[in-house]
């Protein structure tokens, strides 16, 4: 698996999520260059994109891109 896009991330069960990312990790582990595409609006302080933002955004990593904006943005 090359590319896994996951879409409005933060409104999925909690379990859910894990699973889903307990699924791919293997799945893409083959492929050096594949990437998760997370896409999601906010939603709450708590779960998987939340963790996700917290750990992410603001950090220097090349290859992890995390971007906040607006609606309107």
């Amino acid at each position: 698996m090359v590319a896994a896009i996951l879409d409005e991330f933060a409104f999925w069960a909690h379990e859910d999520a894990i699973e889903v990312l307990r699924a791919l990790r293997p799945a893409m582990a083959t492929q050096p260059e594949s990437m998760w595409l997370v896409c999601s609006s906010v939603y709450a302080c708590n779960g998987p994109f939340y963790e996700m933002r917290e750990a992410h955004f603001g950090v220097d990593d090349p290859r992890v891109l995390f971007a906040v904006a607006t609606s309107a943005q």
